[in-house]
């Protein structure tokens, strides 16, 4: 059975309750709670950088920054670092300057690499403000986008084959609660963000070792068993690291793999 309040509802509430007034604040509370969208216009309008500085210096949690080519001189720089400085985690996800050279043309590679050690230079000394590294170009689909706090999303659109980034339209979605733009943009991002490197001289050195933990452990356990140990050991060093890394790699995946093979078998 489905129920449905009637449209004078609101009204015959209020006047129960004897309040007039209630009426009007329940509406504005409803359109509180309602995600506002506005086009901003293009991205070289003016008021499209005026007004990111603003939400910048808003944000109490966290700012996602998705750039392909950023200049680190935009002149939000100082309210990033600003904001960082108080707590709010702000992260940048740039791309490699052979990715930049693939995306925009072989000839911003040298550009894309001095304007990463800018952003570098931007970041350093502030524990808040991070900066990593994307060869991957869709990744960078939302370029020049942002998601503020879970709760203001700037979203740049444009066709990245046809288009810059610079050349789209900016579109400005904000709600008082995570609507499902902001949870998509902000699960693309942190999936763009794992597998994103630093982008210092030792950068790649340490994604690798992340990435490839798991083999080097077992390589490790094997040689070591060889070197000290008989036969036997050999093989329950070999199998115990497969199976610990194993289990530490894929056991919190685990609860994840439930619940989708769960609401497939509800279809």
């Amino acid at each position: 059975m489905h129920l449905t309040s009637p449209p004078d509802f609101p009204a015959r509430l209020a006047s129960f309750l004897g309040d007039p007034a209630f009426e009007r604040d329940l509406e504005a509370q409803r359109e509180q709670n309602q995600p506002a969208v506005a086009v901003l216009g293009r991205m070289h309008s003016p008021g499209v950088y005026e007004s990111f500085g603003a939400k910048i210096r808003s944000a109490t949690h966290e700012i996602l920054l998705p750039m392909i080519n950023t200049t680190p001189r935009l002149a939000q720089v100082a309210d990033m670092q600003a904001v960082a400085r108080t707590g709010v985690e702000v992260r940048l996800l740039l791309a490699t300057p052979r990715l930049a050279a693939k995306i925009r043309g072989n000839a911003v590679r040298d550009e894309a690499k001095n304007r990463i050690e800018g952003w570098r230079q931007n970041a350093r000394g502030i524990d808040n403000f991070h900066v990593r590294l994307t060869g991957r170009e869709s990744d960078l689909w939302f370029a020049s986008s942002a998601c503020i706090d879970g709760r203001t999303v700037r979203l740049d659109i444009y066709d990245p084959v046809s288009q810059r980034s610079t050349q789209g339209v900016m579109v400005e979605v904000r709600s008082d609660s995570s609507s499902n733009l902001a949870l998509a943009f902000q699960q693309l991002f942190e999936d763009a963000w794992r597998r994103a490197r630093d982008p210092g001289p030792f950068g790649f050195l340490i994604s690798l070792f992340q990435k490839a933990w798991l083999p080097l452990l077992v390589a490790l356990a094997f040689a070591a068993a060889v070197i000290f140990a008989d036969p036997t050991s050999v093989f329950v060093a070999f199998t115990g690291g497969v199976a610990a890394g194993l289990v530490s790699n894929y056991l919190p995946q685990v609860p994840h793999a439930v619940a989708v093979i769960a609401d497939r078998l509800r279809r």
